[in-house]
């Protein structure tokens, strides 16, 4: 009788004890719960078939603040909407629910440097590419995407195995009156797929020459393979892009935003734009990118021809977004009916206040409709 006394003060003592750490991380990642979207920072945002995934940049931490400097997250929720009350929403005030999953990453330790954010995403069929912004590189790295039967997302896993993740140099510049380069705070921003090619946008202006309103093109662009060509690029600012090839080499090209109406020899054109956040997936040898300015964002189209290891970017149609005060607008997909574009900004300061905001944009130059996000159980 003492033995089995003995047995049941053991049990209860047992199950006052805490839960072991992974059972609390299992709560603290609770994709379920209740999120406070006006921190969320939503730095991508791609379609999964019929389901839109908006990528947190700090998708490690359930409360979407900053986690300490470098750290880089191993859990954390990303979200989707379905695509069918967004068309709905456009043309009631509904409100959009937003549905949170499973972020995991395996072998974060081959990400080197401290970590700045997650900054694109993308999807091909079940496999997922994203951009990773650290202090001194950018990488693309990959992973899968698990869906329920309804096609929806549950789980985002992805793999930064050695062989897995593309490494690419941060562009730096100069600091002024001092030989010594310095590292922006700026990576890949932007990444879509021609050709089967995974092409990234440097966010930053980059030129050939010395200028206070461009990152000066220099030893960082050294993993180019045509660096030879890079370096006789025209003395004016423009955006870079880049892809790796087969050899692990960089593919680098120009791309040209000026303005095609302007004639450059009889009254000088300047770039309008200091950086490139997000673009939509080509189609048709066209794509849309959102363009940060002095005053304004614009949503800018841009063609291109495709020769060989060679891709040739031209600036078409344009159309302003919003003011560049107090707004960082991150993301951008397309959609066809209602002709126009979902934009998402990371950083609406009304006025100091950090507010994430999704919006849409009618292709025939209307304003913004943005939506009331809310989150919560599934059930």
């Amino acid at each position: 009788m003492r033995l089995y006394f003995k047995w049941i003060i053991s049990v209860l003592i047992f199950l006052t004890i805490p839960f072991s750490a992974s059972s609390e991380e299992a709560i603290t990642f609770n994709c379920d719960k209740k999120f406070h979207l006006e921190y969320a920072e939503f730095s991508g945002m791609a379609f999964a078939g019929d389901y839109l995934v908006l990528l947190p940049q700090y998708p490690g931490n359930s409360t979407f603040e900053k986690l300490p400097w470098g750290k880089k997250p191993s859990k954390g929720c990303l979200f989707y909407i379905k695509k069918k009350d967004i068309l709905e929403a456009i043309f009631s005030y509904n409100p959009l629910k937003l549905y949170g999953f499973e972020f995991d990453l395996e072998n974060g330790e081959n990400l080197k440097g401290k970590f700045q954010g997650y900054e694109a995403i993308a999807f091909e069929g079940d496999k997922v590419f994203l951009t990773v912004e650290m202090e001194k590189k950018s990488y693309l790295i990959e992973g899968t995407l698990k869906k329920n039967k309804e096609g929806a997302p549950i789980k985002i896993t992805l793999d930064l195995s050695a062989d897995k993740i593309e490494e690419f140099s941060q562009i730096v510049s100069k600091k002024k009156s001092r030989d010594t380069l310095k590292a922006s705070n700026s990576g890949e921003e932007t990444l879509v797929f021609i050709e089967g090619k995974k092409i990234v946008f440097h966010e930053r202006r980059v030129c050939t020459g010395k200028s206070q309103e461009c990152i000066e093109i220099n030893e960082s662009l050294k993993d180019c393979e045509n660096i030879d060509e890079v370096k006789q690029w025209k003395n004016f600012p423009n955006f870079i892009s880049r892809y790796s090839t087969p050899n692990n080499k960089k593919q680098c090209f120009l791309i040209d935003l000026k303005d095609p109406y302007c004639d450059d020899r009889k009254q000088g054109c300047s770039l309008d734009f200091d950086r490139i956040t997000d673009a939509t997936q080509p189609d048709s040898n066209e794509f849309w990118v959102i363009t940060r300015g002095e005053k304004y964002f614009f949503i800018n189209r841009l063609s291109y021809i495709s020769m060989g290891n060679e891709l040739r970017f031209k600036r078409g149609k344009q159309m302003r977004l919003s003011k560049s005060r107090g707004y960082n607008w991150e993301g951008i997909v397309r959609i066809d009916s209602p002709n126009g574009f979902l934009v998402v900004v990371d950083a609406n300061r009304n006025p100091n206040r950090l507010e994430t905001s999704l919006c849409f944009k009618p292709f025939n130059g209307s304003p913004l409709k943005c939506f009331n996000m809310i989150t919560g159980d599934k059930k």
